[in-house]
Formats: structure tokens, sequence, C-alpha cells
């Protein structure tokens, strides 16, 4: 098979070796079996090419087309060997009459010559078929190498090595050994890597202060990233497969280009339909727009084709819970929806992430509002204990990718201490809100201190903690807020129409003798 042509000299060999081995065995006659060597050979080999050509209608892929592409090779090698076997008929035809002729000793001499003569030739064409096949498994590890798969590269070279190495194709051999060291370094390096990438999404947590120590660099993880991404173009470029189009849509993501990770993913998922390419479409719609419902229909597939995955029912949860904030109507099912969703992935999919804890402890605030509006006040107190326990989790659980690139706008957002001081403050805020449901007003005062020391430009802040000083009989410290927040609040329109209402409030409370 790995032969380019069969020489006339060469079939007439192989054919006398043929009829010695019929002879010596007396099975039949040589004209016989040249004849059922022919036919078998061709029908065995197109059967083969119409078994592997169904195969491929029904399940087509690379590996099925390469073999298909090698028998049918095959079998135009065969016909060549065929048709060189019919010009030597005469020199067939002597040696029959030949040995008819001839008596059993001189016969056997005869045989010894023809096998001393074969053996010869024969050594010369396994030397031609050991470098054929070298070749062609160099080839293969080249092209393994250019489609990224170091596990099929290695095994191919094990291939290679375990066979007998003609001096003609070292060269060669040491090239592809070559390439299959440089992947797997490459590999090496890329999994060390996301190790410290890994130890990276670490240090970004909701308690991070300002002076602490990442453990890389932006810089040094987007040079990565595009150096990744580089390589992943090129391997595209030969065979676009559904594992690098993934790879390289987080890759996009992961630096920003949503347009590109989203018609990665697209091209992913028409060659397979995948929970991970649905969801990095979600999440590359997401990150473009929030509202997208396209987001919101991917993450559903992503959610139907595997339900045990966490990220996509945090997305879906993410989407519901904002267009309740931004409905007008505040629809209580959307909430609920959400809240489900949410619930679900840190209590059944133990997500441990500080992200997904903070929205859930928005949405038990927002219930514990409802349900005091509702004269409810039990069943809001079991929820603002839902909303401190949450506050709590979200002040020392780590972020996670999807978050940082969904929520928080990418790693640029992410590694900025003012963006992580202002999500620590939401925090604060949200515990300090559900302190207050509880009438642990100190408590809840002490939680709007903390968030002021993390943003003292923040007037909403000072807002709230001036009702919570209220609430707590503390008028003048509360008017006191009220001129911080009306300092700070810029052109927001509702604080400038609250903040009059309630000094004047506070100041005929105080005018009253109250404190």
């Amino acid at each position: 098979r790995q032969m380019d042509k069969i020489d006339r000299s060469s079939a007439l060999t192989a054919t006398v070796w043929l009829m010695h081995e019929i002879r010596r065995q007396q099975t039949t006659s040589f004209e016989e079996g040249l004849k059922e060597f022919k036919e078998a050979s061709l029908v065995g080999l197109a059967t083969a090419i119409e078994g592997h050509e169904r195969a491929w209608n029904e399940s087509p892929s690379s590996e099925a087309k390469q073999e298909l592409d090698q028998l049918e090779a095959a079998l135009g090698w065969l016909s060549k060997y065929h048709t060189a076997l019919d010009t030597v008929d005469h020199d067939l035809e002597e040696a029959r009459r030949l040995h008819n002729a001839l008596n059993p000793e001189t016969l056997s001499w005869a045989f010894r010559e023809f096998q001393n003569m074969a053996h010869g030739h024969r050594n010369s064409l396994f030397d031609r078929v050991q470098d054929g096949t070298a070749r062609a498994l160099c080839r293969q590890i080249e092209y393994y190498c250019d489609r990224r798969e170091l596990v099929e590269a290695r095994a191919a070279l094990d291939d290679l090595d375990s066979r007998p190495v003609p001096r003609r194709v070292h060269s060669e051999i040491g090239d592809a050994r070559g390439r299959v060291k440089r992947l797997a370094n490459e590999e090496n390096k890329r999994r060390q890597f996301e190790d410290k990438f890994n130890r990276f999404l670490e240090d970004l947590r909701g308690h991070m202060g300002a002076d602490a120590k990442l453990s890389l660099d932006l810089d040094v993880l987007e040079h990565a990233w595009r150096t990744e991404r580089d390589r992943l173009d090129t391997a595209i470029e030969i065979e676009p497969r559904d594992e690098l189009l993934k790879r390289r849509s987080t890759l996009n993501l992961r630096l920003g280009n949503y347009g590109k990770a989203l018609k990665d993913a697209q091209q992913s998922l028409d060659l397979q339909p995948s929970p991970e390419g649905f969801l990095l479409s979600a999440q590359a719609r997401f990150a473009q727009a929030h509202g997208d419902p396209e987001a919101l229909e991917d993450a559903r597939q992503s959610i139907r084709l595997d339900n045990q995955s966490a990220p996509p029912v945090y997305l879906r949860g993410f989407y519901r819970y904002e267009k309740f904030e931004a409905g007008d109507s505040k629809d209580t099912d959307l909430l609920d929806k959400a809240r489900e969703d949410l619930d679900a992935v840190v209590d059944t999919h133990r997500l441990d992430s500080a992200h997904a804890y903070y929205f859930l402890a928005k949405i038990y605030f927002e219930l514990a509002s409802i349900a005091l509006d509702a004269k409810k006040p039990n069943v809001a107190i079991v929820s603002a204990d839902k909303v401190i326990a949450l506050a709590n989790r979200a002040l020392s659980a780590p972020l996670t990718e999807q978050e940082i690139i969904v929520a928080f706008g990418g790693y640029k957002a992410a590694v900025d201490p003012g963006v992580i001081k202002s999500f620590q403050r939401n925090i604060f805020v949200v515990r300090a809100e559900g302190h207050l449901i509880r009438k642990d007003f100190q408590e809840g005062i002490a939680d709007f201190d903390r968030a002021i020391s993390l943003d003292e430009g923040f007037a909403d802040t000072y807002f709230s903690r001036a009702l919570a000083k209220g609430k707590a009989g503390h008028y003048a410290d509360a008017m006191l807020d009220l001129a911080e927040a009306e300092k700070h609040a810029g052109n927001d329109t509702r604080l400038k129409r609250l903040i009059p209402k309630w000094r004047k409030d506070y100041k005929t409370r105080l005018d009253k003798g109250q404190q």
C-alpha cells in the first residue's frame, strides 16, 4: 500500500514467490492460485471500501475519511499490480513448461534458485515498504501536531518507534520527534499557565483590598491568551474542529472579543451541538447585551443538554433578575424564577461563587421587602436571615470566570481595585438591609460604615445609613448623613427629591425634643 509504483521485475518476483508457496503446500495449481489471489484481493478491498463508505455517510469524521482514502489508494495500487502481472504471462508459461519437463530432482534445484532469487527481491520490497510506512507515519505525526492533537501524535510516534527504522528516513523521523516534543512542551506550559490562572481567580475575591497583590499581571494573562489563540488559528485553518473552536471562543471571551467568541461558538454548534457550545454562545451574547433574548435561549438549550451544569443555570437566573429590575411592574413571578435558578446554583450545584451569592442575597432582600409591604413580618425575617448568610458567603467566595466576563464586563474591570471595592461595598449594603429588616439597627449601621469606608463618594450609601440611623432614633446623626448624601448626589433626581423630605421629618422630631 505504501509503494508509489510497481515495476515488472517486482511483480514477477512476487508471483514466483507465490507460485513456490502454492506448490510447496500442494493445495492447488499455480494458475488457480494466481486467479484466486487476484479475485480475493480485489473483492476484499472493494468490500472494505463499501463498508467504510457506509460508515462515512452515517457518521462523517476526519479519521473515517482518511481511512477511506487509504483504501481507495490501495485499490488503485492493486489494480496496477494486477496489470503488471498480466505483462509477465509468457514468463509464467515458460516456467510452467519447465516445471512439466524437469524431473523432481532438477525441479527441487529450480525451486531453490527461485527461492534465493525471490528472497533477495523480497528483502528489497520490504525495505521499500518500511520506508513508505515510516514516511506515512511521519506525515501523520505532522498532521496531528498541526491540529494540536498531542495524544494522537504520541501514539503515531510510538507506532513509528516500534518498527525498524530505515536509515533513509532518519531525518524525517527526527523532524517528527521534534514536532511532538515541541507540541508537548507547549501543552505543558499551557497547563502550568492555567494552574497559575486558577490561582489568579482565587485572588479576585470580594474582600480584596486596594493593596492586594495578584499572582498574575493582566498583561501577562493577555499575552498568553493571544499566543494560544494564534496557534489555534493555524490549527483551525487546517481543520475547524469542535473542541478547537470552543477553546478559541473561550480565549476570545477572555480577551473581550465577544463578536469573535460568538462566531466561534456558533461554528462549533454547527459542527456538533453541545452544552458547552450553547453556554459559550450565551456568555458571548450576555457580554454584548444583557437583555438579548437569544442569550436566554442559548442558556436554556445548554441546560436541556446538561441539567447538571451550574453556569447556564446561573446565566438564566441572572437574566431573569435583570429583567425583574428593569421592569416597571416588578413581576414577582420573574423574581421567584430567578430565585429558583440561583438557589439551585448554590445549593444543588454547589457553585462557590461570590457573585451568585450576592445576587441571591439581593433577590431575598427584594422578597423580604415584598413580605413587609404585605404585612408578613415573619416571612420577611426569614428572608432577611438568608440575605445576611448569603452576604457573608459572598465576602469570602472566589469570583468565577463566567461572572468576570458577564457581570463585571471583562478582566480589565475585574482587576480594577475600584470595581472590586464597589462590589464589596454592595455586599455590605445588602447585608445591612437584611439587618434592618430584623430591626438590628446597630448591625445595619456598622455594615453601612464598612460600605462607606470602601467608597466615600457613593451618595446612596450615606442616604441608606441616614435612614438606618433615623430608625434607630439618632436623628442628628441621620441629618449629617443626609447632608453627605446631598453633597455626593450629583444629578441623582431621586435623592434630590427624597433628601429634603427626610431632613424635614428628622428636624421636626428633633424640635419635639427627641434625640
